[in-house]
């Protein structure tokens, strides 16, 4: 990791983290779990405000995770670190037997990771990577080489404005052999739209190509499913996400679990940053946080 990337790392604000700390705060000495630790920033908050009893820190990002571990090191006797996807740590944390009273899953980017050189920003010229894992064989370049146009199509309207999916589509594939850096799918995407809607485009865009890289719907799909075996009775569970799919995703479980009497809404409704919040961290902008209360 570049100084640049650790000085910026230093001053991220984890998002929501005071909402968070007061979510857990019936659990003030318990076990928690992280599965997105990122760059430590909710499990310093807990580690700080809650004294734990213990606190397992999952990341499959490499870096996050050494990044995290040396940010944590005067917790080291209470924390375990997971380099594992989320899926994996859930797979492992319950053959283990494991139980915990409150998990949080924060599915944002790092600033870490946006200012990396893995491809995530359509800002610059970077490879064509956007991988979170850097042992996993599937990179953007593969993707988009390996996509057929409906592909195209299909990963773009995660995020896509449904007008302005086919054009798009249409002009990546057409160009798919010429795009070699993330600068030249970023002038695609400019070109095909409106001027005036360019930067939302472009976000929207990359965020859908990030999330088929890593398969991150399937991937929280499949975790949730089993998030249930993990929690004490009584625990809690909180998840802050940033996409409309995501968000969907994660009412609908939280229904589900609530209608077979399994769990019960904290809140009947999502919790959003605070105004003050949004402007001091603009990654905070679409968060959307939804937290669950498994029967006593």
């Amino acid at each position: 990791m570049s100084i640049v990337e650790k000085k910026k790392a230093e001053i991220h604000e984890p998002v929501l983290a005071s909402f968070v700390v007061a979510v857990f705060s019936v659990f003030y000495g318990g076990s928690f779990l992280d599965l997105t630790a990122g760059q430590g920033g909710h499990s310093q908050w807990i580690l700080r405000s809650l004294d734990p009893s213990r606190v397992v820190c999952v990341d499959r990002d490499k870096n996050a995770i050494d990044f995290t571990k040396n940010r944590l090191v005067k917790y080291s006797s209470i924390c375990e670190f997971l380099n594992v996807k989320f899926s994996k740590a859930v797979d492992y944390l319950i053959e283990r037997g494991d139980k915990f009273d409150a998990i949080l899953a924060d599915l944002g980017m790092s600033s870490m990771q946006l200012s990396s050189d893995r491809g995530f920003s359509y800002k610059g010229e970077q490879p064509l990577d956007m991988r979170m894992d850097q042992s996993q064989t599937l990179n953007l370049q593969n993707l988009i080489s390996d996509s057929s146009l409906d592909d195209i199509k299909n990963i773009l309207s995660v995020s896509g404005k449904r007008d302005e999916i086919n054009n798009l589509a249409t002009a990546i594939f057409k160009n798919k052999n010429c795009i070699k850096t993330t600068k030249d799918l970023a002038d695609i995407v400019r070109k095909n739209g409106s001027k005036k809607d360019a930067a939302k485009r472009l976000s929207r865009s990359f965020q859908s190509f990030r999330i088929a890289v890593n398969q991150e719907i399937e991937e929280l799909g499949g975790t949730l499913a089993k998030i249930p075996t993990l929690v004490n009775q009584g625990g809690r569970i909180a998840i802050i996400s940033y996409h409309s799919v995501e968000d969907s995703l994660v009412k609908r479980c939280v229904l589900d679990w609530e209608n077979n009497n399994m769990a019960k809404r904290v809140f009947k409704r999502t919790i959003k940053p605070s105004r003050e919040e949004k402007l001091k961290n603009s990654k905070s902008r679409s968060a959307l946080l939804r937290c669950a209360e498994f029967w006593r």
